[in-house]
C-alpha cells in the first residue's frame, strides 16, 4: 500500500479516506505524498468509532510506540479507534521525529486541508477500508477498496487484497459524499489538534518562531526610517492578538483571514503584524481595502499611531 498510494496520490487532487482505523504511523509512511494532496485539494478522513476483534488483535503494529504498560484497559480488544490514537500521541518522545509528523498533520488540519470525522451510525463497527483519489475531471479517479486500515501495519504487513479501480470510482465517491454530509459522522478535527498539541511539544523550530514573534512583539522601539509601522510605546497587545499573530505568521504561514469579534482589535492587530514583519523582513507595501468611508479614515488614524 505504500508505493501504490505514493504512486497515486500525486496523479490526484484530492483525497478520500474511510477506514477503521487512523494512526499517525500511518501518516509517516506517505506524509510528502499526502501534503501534497492536501494542499492541491484536501483531504477527508472517516474512522470507526469501534472495531471488530480481529482488527483489534493487530492494533500492536499501529500502536508502535504504545509501551504495553500503559494500554489504559490493559487489552486492545476493547479500544475504540480514537482511543487508540490518543495511546499513539501520549506516547511520542518530545523533540523525536514522531513529534515533527505528528505536528506536520496538525499544521494540515490546523489548517483546514485535512479534516476528520468519526462514524457514530447505527452499524455495530465501521469496517470500511476505502482510499479514493480524486482528478481534475468530476467523476474521475482512482479507488482503492479492500482491508488496509490508515496504520503501519495495514501498510505494510496485511496480507489480504486490495483492489485498484477506476470504473467504480463514481459510485464510491457517491457513497463517501452521502455519508460525509450525514448525521452519522461527527467532526474530529478540532480534536485531533487539541490532543496532539495537549501531549507533544511543539518542535524546536516552532518553539523558536512562537518565541522570536513575542519578543519583536513587545521591541517596542522606533521606526528605523519613515513609513514604516512599528508598535506605539504606549500600546500592550492583549494575549488573543499576539496569538493571532503568532498563529498567522507560523500556522497559516502569512495567508489567511482573521475572524474576529467587534471590538477587540481587528485593526491593531493586522498593523502589528504589519510591524512585525518589517522589523523581521524589511519594507512591504500594504494594501488596505475597506467596504465604507468611515472604516478608511479609522484605518488612516490607527495606522498614523504606528508611524
Amino acid at each position: 500500500m505504500v508505493d501504490a498510494l505514493n504512486q497515486l496520490l500525486p496523479l490526484g487532487n484530492c483525497l478520500s479516506v474511510a477506514v477503521g482505523y487512523f494512526y499517525l504511523s500511518g501518516f509517516d509512511l506517505i506524509q510528502d505524498a499526502f501534503s501534497r494532496i492536501a494542499h492541491k485539494g484536501g483531504v477527508r478522513i472517516i474512522m470507526g468509532r469501534r472495531t471488530d476483534p480481529t482488527t483489534a488483535r493487530e492494533l500492536e503494529a499501529g500502536l508502535a510506540l504504545t509501551k504495553p504498560e500503559k494500554l489504559l484497559h490493559g487489552s486492545t480488544e476493547d479500544l475504540a479507534p480514537a482511543q487508540a490514537l490518543r495511546l499513539e500521541v501520549i506516547n511520542v518522545p518530545s523533540g523525536s521525529s514522531e513529534a515533527k509528523v505528528a505536528y506536520r498533520l496538525r499544521d494540515l488540519v490546523k489548517q483546514g486541508l485535512v479534516r476528520v470525522k468519526v462514524y457514530t451510525g447505527p452499524a455495530d463497527y465501521f469496517h470500511a477500508k476505502v482510499y479514493l483519489i480524486g482528478r481534475e475531471v468530476q467523476g474521475d479517479g482512482y479507488g482503492i477498496v479492500g482491508s488496509s486500515n490508515f496504520s503501519r501495519g495495514g501498510f505494510t504487513s496485511n496480507s489480504e487484497l486490495n483492489v485498484l479501480t477506476k470504473d467504480a470510482f463514481p459510485k464510491l465517491v457517491k457513497w463517501f459524499d452521502t455519508l460525509w454530509e450525514s448525521e452519522q459522522v461527527v467532526d474530529y478535527s478540532l480534536d485531533l489538534i487539541e490532543l496532539i498539541e495537549a501531549n507533544i511539544d511543539p518542535p524546536t523550530e516552532e518553539r523558536e518562531v512562537k518565541r522570536e514573534v513575542i519578543e519583536v512583539l513587545e521591541d517596542q522601539g522606533e521606526a528605523s526610517e519613515p513609513g514604516v509601522p512599528v508598535l506605539p510605546p504606549y500600546l500592550v497587545l492583549r494575549d488573543y492578538q499576539k496569538i493571532a499573530i503568532r498563529e498567522w505568521f507560523k500556522t497559516a504561514r502569512g495567508r489567511g483571514i482573521w475572524e474576529m469579534a467587534t471590538g477587540t482589535g481587528k485593526t491593531i492587530t493586522a498593523l502589528a503584524a504589519a510591524a512585525y514583519f518589517c522589523k523581521k523582513y524589511g519594507r512591504l507595501a500594504i494594501i488596505v481595502v475597506c467596504p465604507f468611508q468611515h472604516l478608511v479614515e479609522q484605518w488612516g488614524m490607527e495606522a498614523e499611531r504606528f508611524g
